[in-house]
């Protein structure tokens, strides 16, 4: 359980970074000179944390672990691919905010729809990860395996950028909650 828990974990932390990051985009005034580098930080955040940590861990750690049990593995490879999928999507943010000079009106309209799609495929991901995978991971896989599991989770937080990521993701959720405070 352990090993589910620490998972269940990263994606509510994954979520909070991408509510702040909503905030961000409906406080965004495209004016501001800000505004590509602020993204560019959110985006950072989900390649770094995202993509080159959770999602290499789940796939290396659980996804490889439940591959074995019939019936499992096509679901599995599904949300293999839909991690690949999304990298798609994050590419299209990293562009934004990749720009020179302030937003222009054309390019704020494709910020909102580029992380309006990433936003809910990660958003809907992490629901079938939760509700689905790692139940599943919990009733399939022994305590040994597990342990086992939750060892190689033990390990990967050690590696010596996870606390500067956790902190990065503190941060994009601070910002988020000062602009929400700023508006009301």
């Amino acid at each position: 359980r352990v090993a589910i828990d620490w998972l269940n974990a990263e994606h509510r932390l994954i979520t909070r970074v991408l509510a702040s990051m909503g905030t961000l985009l409906s406080s965004l005034e495209p004016a501001d000179e800000e505004a590509r580098a602020v993204l560019g930080h959110y985006v950072e955040f989900f390649r770094r944390y995202v993509e080159g940590r959770h999602e290499k861990i789940e796939e290396s750690v659980i996804f490889s672990e439940l591959t074995e049990h019939a019936g499992i593995a096509e679901p599995v490879a599904l949300l293999g691919e839909e991690h690949r999928q999304r990298a798609g999507r994050l590419a299209a943010l990293a562009d934004l905010a990749a720009g020179e000079g302030p937003l222009g009106p054309e390019e704020a309209e494709r910020l909102t729809e580029a992380a309006a799609a990433y936003t809910s495929a990660l958003r809907a991901h992490i629901a079938k990860e939760d509700h689905s995978l790692f139940p599943l991971a919990g009733s399939y896989l022994s305590e040994e395996r597990m342990q086992r599991v939750a060892s190689q989770l033990t390990e990967q937080t050690a590696a010596d950028d996870y606390a500067d990521l956790i902190a990065m993701a503190e941060l994009l959720v601070s910002h988020g909650a000062a602009l929400e405070a700023k508006d009301e």
